[in-house]
């Protein structure tokens, strides 16, 4: 039986075990979306995307993401916030430069950020790497490493 390894070589976790690996890239995929004004990338403007994911804020809380919008306020950059309705109502008010958002398709948005700041999720991380861009991981106990 042969494995495929969607993970750059250097970030492989997959031991050889004398069964074949075949590399492969990976290629985001988040489904159809019907494309919105804003996501139109302003270029005088930096724009950073923070999101843990859908599971995570129900489980661990929104401290991480409320100390990281505490802060937002300081930096030129606009921030996307990507935080379900429900976790959303639990933060305090946001500051002016950051938009929450419940759902946007990472692979398309992520071409045009400038940064990534996320839980370590393997979508998450694989499709910021094939975007290029700079990546912060953070969070209690990143899902993938």
């Amino acid at each position: 039986m042969a494995r495929i390894d969607v993970t750059p070589p250097s970030m492989s976790i997959l031991e050889n075990d004398g069964e074949p690996i075949i590399p492969m890239q990976y290629v985001p995929y988040n489904g159809g979306a019907v494309w919105e004004p804003w996501w139109e990338r302003r270029p005088e403007r930096k724009r950073l995307l923070v999101s843990l994911g859908t599971v995570k804020p129900m489980v661990d809380g929104l401290d991480l993401i409320a100390r990281v919008m505490d802060s937002a306020s300081e930096v030129d950059a606009e921030i996307i916030l990507h935080i379900s309705a429900n976790a959303r109502s639990d933060l305090r008010s946001l500051p002016s430069n950051v938009r929450p958002v419940d759902w946007i398709p990472m692979g398309v948005f992520l071409n045009g950020a400038d940064g990534f700041i996320h839980h370590g999720g393997a979508g998450n991380t694989l499709t910021a790497l094939h975007a290029g861009i700079p990546q912060i991981v953070f969070g209690r106990e990143p899902i993938a490493r």
